[in-house]
């Protein structure tokens, strides 16, 4: 077998610690190491913080220190990061030791953003610690207070005085416990309602942050424009909508109060009929010029009706057949139902009058205060129309007398003469019923 010489031997001790060599220098070169990308820091100092120093992230390197340099008046340091490793935009960037005298590195604080660093990108969100030197010289300024805080206290505590006063103080403490003692037992019951009250309070308290709680959400769902007046506020088309509304409103209201309702009861006394005629009228004003009239009437001699009897009649073995037609009243009540339109001091109506159609005029003078009217209806009777002419005169605001002639062109009777009178008066409470029936 043959053996190594001395030469062989030689050769391969000097391979080897230049592959020694070779391996240390990449690692303090880093050269070998994965490629990664670029993205830039800026800190306010940078003190210590070393190229090639490392980066790490939760403890793990990631990378490393490429460069660092001045750029307006702050370190801007370069690092390398693996390709592999994402980080947050919303990560925080800082410098720290290892250990107190250790070398510097940047360590890294995940966030949670989803949008990450990209190559090129430069971050100032960070964080420099406080450099051993200022925290010595803190340290330093606060033991010099102390040192002087403690020597102010033993020069009082050590004088005769402060022994005294020291006395005194413990001495005034035993009392005010004893007096505590005292108090508390003597007004124990008090105690305890004092003490409730403070609960109570507490509580009171508890409900206070739950109601400004219950009010924050309340506004932030308002502002988010959740519910019907987050709508409102925040939405143009609701806003809009609820203008339409109100205007809607305002001109319902609005003709609400133009309606005015006039209530009329009165009634005649007919000479030709004997009895006396009541009326129940409603005049509808949706506008000053413009009404509708429903009015019920009790008739003493109601509504005329034609009917035929038939009589026969036997003598011996002749049989005579006669035919009389007779005029009935079936009901005492009638109806008008009309429409009035004014022009200046003249009034036109026409419709039904007393259940049969027909048409009326008014003339009205002294403010409205006397009024000549002619009516006529029943245009297709037998006996002639029945035509009425009368005058009224309001007195007093509410009251009114009625004469005139009635039925005066009757073929077979007398005209009646009318006398009468009543109240009449502005109705306020009917409008807004009568204002959603939609009068135009």
């Amino acid at each position: 077998m043959a053996k190594f010489g001395t030469e062989a031997r030689l050769g391969l001790v000097i391979m080897t610690g230049f592959l020694i060599f070779i391996w240390g220098t990449m690692k303090v070169t880093h050269i070998g190491e994965a490629r990664g990308y670029d993205i830039n820091a800026v800190f306010d100092n940078a003190n210590g913080l070393e190229t090639n120093a490392p980066v790490r992230m939760v403890g793990v390197s990631v990378g490393r220190v490429k460069a660092i340099f001045i750029r307006d008046r702050k370190a801007f340091v370069t690092m390398t990061i693996r390709e592999d490793v994402r980080i947050d935009r919303d990560a925080s960037f800082a410098i720290r030791s290892q250990g107190i005298l250790g070398d510097k590195y940047v360590a890294i604080q995940p966030g949670s953003s989803e949008v990450i660093y990209k190559a090129g990108d430069t971050t100032v969100t960070t964080t420099v610690p406080v450099e051993l030197e200022t925290l010595l010289a803190s340290l330093q300024s606060a033991g010099e207070s102390l040192t002087r805080i403690l020597k102010s206290l033993e020069r009082v505590v050590a004088s005769d005085e402060g022994e005294r006063s020291i006395a005194e103080i413990l001495k005034n403490t035993r009392k005010l416990t004893a007096n505590l003692d005292l108090l508390v037992s003597e007004n124990r019951e008090d105690v305890r309602v004092v003490i409730k009250n403070i609960r109570e309070a507490s509580e009171n308290l508890e409900v206070l942050e739950e109601t400004l709680e219950s009010i924050k959400t309340i506004s932030k769902r308002i502002e988010e424009g959740e519910g019907t007046v987050g709508k409102l506020i925040n939405e143009d088309e609701a806003y809009e909508n609820l203008n339409e509304t109100l205007g809607s409103l305002k001109r319902v209201l609005k003709k609400t109060e133009q309606i005015q309702l006039n209530i009329d009861l009165h009634g005649h006394y007919l000479t030709e009929t004997d009895g006396t005629k009541g009326y129940l009228t409603l005049d509808i004003h949706p506008t000053p010029d413009k009404f509708y009239r429903l009015e019920l009437i009790d008739d003493p001699e109601g509504l005329r009706e034609f009917e035929t009897r038939t009589v026969t009649e036997t003598v011996g073995s002749v049989t005579t057949v006669t035919q009389t037609e007779e005029i009935v009243f079936r009901d005492k009540f009638k109806f008008s139902l009309e429409l009035g339109k004014r022009y200046y001091n003249t009034i036109f109506r026409l419709g039904y009058i007393e259940s049969s159609f027909g048409f009326g005029i008014d003339r009205l003078h002294l403010n409205d205060g006397l009024k000549f009217s002619f009516d006529a209806w029943d245009i297709d009777r037998d006996e002639n129309p029945r035509l009425r002419l009368q005058m009224s005169y309001r007195f007093l605001k509410f009251f009114h007398l009625d004469f005139g002639v009635d039925d005066f062109v009757h073929q077979s009777r007398n005209p009646n003469i009318l006398i009468g009178g009543g109240l009449k008066f502005v109705d306020d409470d009917l409008k807004y019923v009568i204002s959603g029936l939609g009068f135009p």
